[in-house]
């Protein structure tokens, strides 16, 4: 795949996270959605827009489904 189409692919997934996590942050496809942008991010390298996220979630949502996985993250002990 050529770099500015996944480029485009990685904001267009963040972006479809994004218009769930904001208005539905209280039901659990508002969390999935949150943890979804960051790790998105990640997979595709970019730690400092990951990490932004991953933040974002953690304040959010301390005790969350992906809490351990968001951490480990941040820590770099998974995926990028």
């Amino acid at each position: 795949m050529h770099s500015d189409d996944r480029f485009r692919q990685i904001h267009h997934r963040r972006g479809r996270s994004l218009l769930v996590a904001e208005p539905f942050g209280d039901l659990p496809a508002g969390e999935t959605a949150l943890f979804a942008a960051g790790r998105t991010l990640a997979d595709a390298g970019r730690r400092v827009s990951a990490a932004h996220w991953l933040h974002r979630y953690l304040d959010r949502y301390p005790a969350g489904r992906f809490t351990v996985e968001a951490k480990e993250r941040l820590a770099g002990g998974n995926r990028p």
